[in-house]
């Protein structure tokens, strides 16, 4: 499994960053949330017939991190 520093939210691979607190993202947790988000894709297609858009899914994810208070914001 591969991981890399991130530059901010998009993802995005930082190769300018390489000193003090980076944002980082791996392989594992890119496959996990794909897989969820084919999850939604399917719920949404079942109850609305579409696939969903972006921002529901961004709005979603927004909703579920908010009751997380055990995760730190990055300074």
């Amino acid at each position: 499994m591969g991981w890399w520093a991130i530059d901010g939210q998009d993802g995005g691979l930082s190769w300018r960053n390489k000193s003090g607190t980076q944002l980082y993202n791996g392989d594992a947790v890119a496959d996990e949330l794909g897989n969820a988000v084919d999850t939604l894709v399917k719920i949404y297609e079942s109850k609305w017939e579409r696939k969903p858009y972006k921002e529901e899914v961004r709005a979603a994810l927004n909703f579920v991190l908010g009751g997380m208070e055990d995760l730190e914001e990055h300074p």
